[in-house]
C-alpha cells in the first residue's frame, strides 16, 4: 500500500497490536521469550512465529505492528515457495494442523479483527462475499497453452477458496495500446491442462496504472471473480488470465504460480 495515504483508520501510519506478526522482523523480551518456550521445534518451517504470538498472547502480551519501520522481505526465496512442490505443501499441511490442535480456540478466531471485516483481504474491506454475484463459466478448452504468451502481465491479489472461490488482481498485455478495452476471462488450469474459463468483474486499479501505465493507461485491469465449487471437477488448480483485445486482434492468456484446490 502507498505509505504516503492513510488507509483504513491509518492502519498504515500507526502502531497496533495484531494477534501475530512475521518473524521475518521481531522483538521479544528474553524473559517473556523463555516463559512461553520459545519456538516449537516441531513447527521447522512454518507457523513457528504465529505459535510464538499465539502462546504470548494467551499469557496476556499484545504483539504490536511498528507501522514507522520499512524493510524489504523477499518471501521463501532461498527456499522457494511451498505450494509447488508436493512434499512442501505435505509438511505445510501438517504443520497448520498443529498449530491449531495447539491453539484451538482461536482457529478462525482473531480478537483483533472484526467478524465483519472480510477475512482474506489486507485492507479492512467490509465483508460482501454473501452477496457477491457467481461468475459464469464462459468456456471450456484443452489447449489453451497455444495462447500463453508471457507479453500478458498478471497478479492474483486474493486466492481464497472457502464456500466460494474469491480471486481479486489485474492483467494486461504489455506495450498494447487500449488494454482498458480488453475482455478478460479468468482460467483454472486443472492437472490434465483442461482450462475452464469464467467471466470476472471488471475493477479499477489506478494502483497499476501508477506502477506499471507510463505509455498508456491501465485504470481497468483489475478483476474479481466469485466462481461456486459446484462448477469445477475435484482436483487442483492452477490460476491464469485470459485477454482478449478487440481492438488489436489478439488473444493471450498465461497462467500464475497461483493455484486453489477442489476436494
Amino acid at each position: 500500500m502507498d505509505d504516503n495515504i492513510p488507509y483504513y483508520f491509518s492502519r498504515n501510519k500507526l502502531e497496533y497490536d495484531y494477534l501475530a506478526v512475521t518473524a521475518a522482523c521481531l522483538c521479544v523480551d528474553k524473559s517473556k521469550f523463555e516463559e512461553v518456550g520459545g519456538f516449537d521445534t516441531e513447527l521447522e518451517v512454518a507457523y513457528n512465529d504465529v505459535d510464538l504470538c499465539f502462546k504470548l498472547y494467551e499469557k496476556g502480551y499484545h504483539n504490536c505492528v511498528r507501522a514507522d519501520a520499512r524493510l524489504y522481505h523477499y518471501e521463501s526465496l532461498s527456499r522457494g515457495i511451498d505450494d509447488m512442490d508436493e512434499k512442501k505443501r505435505e509438511r505445510l499441511k501438517k504443520e497448520k494442523e498443529l498449530l491449531y490442535t495447539k491453539h484451538s480456540i482461536l482457529k478462525d478466531k482473531d480478537p483483533y479483527y472484526n467478524v465483519n471485516l472480510a477475512k482474506n483481504r489486507v485492507d479492512f474491506a467490509v465483508d460482501t462475499s454473501s452477496f457477491a454475484e457467481t461468475s459464469k463459466c464462459i468456456g471450456r478448452d484443452k489447449n489453451v497453452s497455444r495462447l500463453i504468451n508471457d507479453r500478458l502481465k498478471l497478479n492474483f491479489d486474493i486466492v481464497a477458496a472457502n464456500d466460494m472461490i474469491e480471486l481479486t488482481g489485474w492483467a494486461f498485455i504489455a506495450a498494447m495500446p487500449f488494454n482498458n478495452l480488453n475482455r478478460k476471462g479468468i482460467v483454472l488450469l486443472s492437472e490434465v491442462n483442461k482450462a475452464f474459463i469464467y467471466k470476472p468483474e471488471c475493477m479499477l486499479r489506478f494502483d497499476v496504472t501508477r506502477a506499471f501505465g507510463k505509455k498508456g493507461n491501465l485504470n481497468l485491469s483489475g478483476f474479481k471473480c466469485s466462481i461456486s465449487r459446484d462448477t469445477l471437477p475435484k482436483g487442483r488448480y492452477r490460476l491464469g488470465v485470459m485477454l482478449e483485445n478487440p481492438v488489436m486482434l489478439k488473444k493471450y492468456v498465461n497462467i500464475s504460480d497461483r493455484y486453489v484446490d477442489i476436494y
